[in-house]
């Protein structure tokens, strides 16, 4: 594995992760309240 791939499948997986976190704050609502929730 290079350096490269590494970089890239620790990119995925911080994507996957701020899926769930987004996916989270719309079922809660918190979007309204914490705008700042999406951009982490």
């Amino acid at each position: 594995m290079t350096a490269e791939d590494w970089l890239l499948e620790i990119r995925q997986v911080d994507v996957s992760e701020k899926n769930v976190v987004r996916r989270e704050a719309v079922a809660r609502g918190f979007i309204k309240l914490k705008p700042e929730t999406i951009k982490k």
